[in-house]
């Protein structure tokens, strides 16, 4: 740890940190309106000027020495910080009032903060014109170019879709001005004068508007919200998203209508630690009908059903209270998916293996991730893995996926893409059992495989043949020698291991879990699961599930013969913006539900019609980020583990070339998005732009496909991220569940 002193307060600081971040960890002002925690500095403002050991710096980009003495603020450096505000505010239209900004804008706590009074710079007025993509529109004449906006996008989302581009404005006289004010402050009023921010992406943005979220003045809104509402009327309520396993933390904004009806104007985020999503920024407009008066003929399905088919994303205490159902009724509490992986992290941590963080991503050099589309199945983590390449120059990500992502071989140049065979998540697994830990006796369900192969390697400049022991189990899996040492090289340091859902489908799902389990104790890897629903976690902590039975089927959040839920609902159930409630995410964190208006108590009613008292879990849980980043939302809790599955076998299986693939798409990772009408993402059949073509369709045709199991029909649309000729299916059709059977890759064809 270095020592220093800011403003002659002695602190302690890790090496390395920057000036700026130990300030606002030690709760010292430094003023920034450029810089976002956790990514590159830009230097676009220059406010962060700071004097270290008499000489002027800047925090954003200084990083701590030990025996460094910092001052924040001296009279020189207020007023050359004045002096740039002042050139921000140069030919700013002086339209607060109508602004969406006004209320929470940086230009104005800043203007006001430095008091800047008069003005004495000036410029002709640039005249550029209005921009828009996806839900956002620019308005340059607000832009101040701190380029916060082009961080995020490179920094956070890994997308780099907007930058500063030159633009034909008036100039500066640079001769005039550089004479009469401070070198920094002439430096950030003449870049301003020649950029705007410009749409740059190859592809088009769809359904994100993180940019909105970070942009500190009115320049970057959401077309939606634009004129609806004053920022200081908004009621801000902080929430929690469940629309994946990630529990991002989010602010529900809204406020009472003329008839005392309450609207959610938008849904906002802490952008400086969690950026979100366009599912959980836009997916608020669902408002289910409630009608807790009429409970007979929904009590009466209760009492009827044999299997409650449990939904995903139920809450904590609708978990709670379904468990008190089967306790009290003897009904079967059933959901595969969530059962397959309850089989999964039980063997993992009843063997005494530990999970990793979110937050310690940024720890690792190399990153793993097997059996998940990453970019869709869980943002959050791929935004967190895309930061750490980004900072960390010397870090690296293996891609182990049977299809290609553009978008993730973009994220940096130390990504490695390994395209497997479908459903050869167990050949890549046992590659890195292999590679870590060769004594391992997991490794046995290899001695059958044992082949010789000739491999070509080079020595002493001279390309030579050589006979090396390898595995057909390898081969089949299109995991060649080549491959497989090239892996070897890239796992120099501990890796992360990140497993997707699709390993808990995996015919040899609990084998793996053993390997994994067997590797973590060992020390030579650590491992992130993503959860296969929202609260996955939660449900899994207080449900045992069961095989289906025959009979009368009621869903709860789920499909059914009468369904309890928030939308195709028989009996409405509150939406999340309505409840007080928990749930409890990937890290095994119970993060808060808090509803924008009173909460209602649906399940305490319930079990009063039915005879029994229910009583939900009181939330009192704690929603913030400290100033540091720290995550002090919730509470962290363990795995609960019931049960252990002692007989585990190792099947050997046919990796059979598929060309369809379920999974989830953009910001529908749940069946709740389908239903939002904010949302410009299709559910549908992607393909490739090369394989539409071939496929002789046009974008939005309705195709109809067969696999051994059935049939779907849907929408075509293309995914500009896919590469080559199959299909990637949203579990949201009708039907893609019988179409699958009881995996997520199928070979299927198309009907004409």
């Amino acid at each position: 740890m270095a020592k220093i002193t800011i403003n002659n307060i002695n602190l302690e600081a890790n090496e390395g940190e920057y000036i700026l971040e130990v300030a606002r960890k030690n709760n010292i002002f430094i003023p920034a309106i450029c810089y976002l925690s956790k990514c590159s500095p830009t230097l676009a403002c220059k406010l962060c000027m700071v004097d270290v050991d008499g000489k002027r710096t800047y925090a954003c980009n200084t990083k701590i020495k030990d025996g460094m003495n910092i001052i924040t603020s001296t009279k020189e450096i207020e007023s050359e910080r004045k002096d740039i505000m002042k050139s921000y505010v140069v030919n700013h239209p002086l339209e607060c009032g109508v602004c969406d900004k006004s209320g929470e804008c940086e230009l104005q706590d800043y203007t006001l903060l430095m008091g800047v009074n008069s003005q004495n710079l000036f410029v002709s007025p640039s005249f550029n014109t209005f921009a828009s993509w996806s839900h956002v529109k620019y308005d340059p004449s607000l832009c101040i170019l701190c380029e916060r906006c082009v961080t995020t996008c490179k920094d956070n989302l890994g997308e780099s879709n907007i930058k500063a581009v030159k633009v034909d404005s008036p100039a500066l006289d640079a001769a005039y001005w550089k004479e009469r004010m401070p070198k920094d402050a002439f430096s950030v009023w003449n870049r301003k004068q020649k950029s705007i921010i410009g749409f740059v992406g190859e592809n088009p943005c769809i359904d994100c508007s993180e940019c909105v979220s970070v942009c500190p003045v009115g320049a970057l809104g959401v077309k939606s919200f634009q004129y609806t509402s004053n920022a200081w009327e908004l009621n801000k309520v902080s929430s929690t998203c469940n629309l994946c396993p990630s529990g991002c933390k989010i602010v529900y904004e809204g406020k009472k209508d003329s008839k005392n009806k309450y609207h959610i104007y938008r849904v906002t985020n802490d952008f400086n630690f969690n950026p979100i999503c366009g599912a959980g920024r836009f997916a608020y407009d669902i408002s289910p009908k409630l009608d807790l008066n009429n409970f007979d003929v929904a009590i009466d399905a209760i009492k009827r059903a044999k299997n409650i088919i449990v939904g995903g994303n139920v809450t904590n205490n609708e978990a709670k209270f379904l468990a008190l159902l089967k306790n009290n009724l003897g009904v079967k509490l059933v959901n595969n998916i969530l059962k397959q992986y309850k089989d999964f992290i039980s063997i993992y941590y009843g063997s005494g293996a530990k999970n990793t963080m979110l937050k310690d991503i940024s720890n690792y050099k190399v990153i793993v991730s097997i059996g998940s589309s990453l970019k869709n199945e869980n943002p959050l983590l791929r935004y967190k893995i895309n930061n750490t390449l980004k900072l960390k120059k010397d870090s690296s990500f293996i891609y182990i996926h049977p299809f290609s992502d553009k978008l993730i071989s973009k994220l940096s140049k130390n990504v490695t893409t390994i395209n497997l065979a479908t459903n050869s998540d167990d050949a890549a697994i046992l590659a890195i059992l292999k590679i870590l830990d060769c004594n391992n006796p997991l490794l046995k369900v290899l001695e059958d495989s044992k082949i010789n192969i000739n491999h070509k390697m080079t020595q002493d400049d001279e390309e030579k043949n050589i006979n090396v022991e390898y595995y057909d189990l390898f081969m089949n899996a299109k995991l060649d020698y080549e491959t497989f040492l090239n892996l070897e090289s890239k796992l120099s340091s501990k890796p992360l291991i990140v497993i997707g859902s699709d390993l808990y489908a995996h015919p040899n799902a609990t084998y793996l879990a053993k390997i994994l389990a067997s590797l973590q104790i060992e020390d030579k890897i650590d491992v992130i699961f993503i959860p296969p629903s929202p609260n996955a976690n939660g449900i899994c902590n207080t449900i045992d599930f069961d095989d289906e039975v025959d009979g009368y089927r009621l869903g709860f959040r789920a499909k059914g013969d009468y369904v309890f839920d928030s939308v195709s609902y028989d009996f409405a159930l509150p939406y999340f913006s309505q409840l007080e409630d928990s749930i409890t995410n990937i890290d095994y964190k119970t993060l808060p539900l808090y509803p924008i208006n009173n909460k209602i108590d649906y399940l305490e009613q319930l079990g009063r019609y039915l005879g029994f008292d229910f009583e939900s879990d009181k939330i009192t849980l704690n929603n913030k980020y400290g100033n540091d980043g720290a995550d002090l939302r919730g509470i962290t809790i363990a795995p609960r583990i019931s049960y252990y599955i002692d007989d585990i076998k190792f099947v050997k299986i046919d990796y059979v070339d598929s060309n369809a693939y379920m999974r989830d798409f953009g910001v529908h990772f749940y069946p709740y998005t389908k239903y939002s009408k904010n949302l410009d993402y299709n559910v549908g059949i992607y393909v490739s732009k090369e394989y539409l073509e071939k496929l002789n369709c046009n974008e939005g045709d309705i195709i109809k496909i067969e696999s051994e199991y059935g049939k779907i029909e849907a929408n075509i649309y293309i995914d500009v991220d896919m590469d080559g000729e199959y299909f990637a299916i949203s579990p949201q059709i009708n039907n893609a569940d019988k179409f699958f059977g009881k995996t997520k890759y199928i070979k299927a064809g198309v009907l004409l």
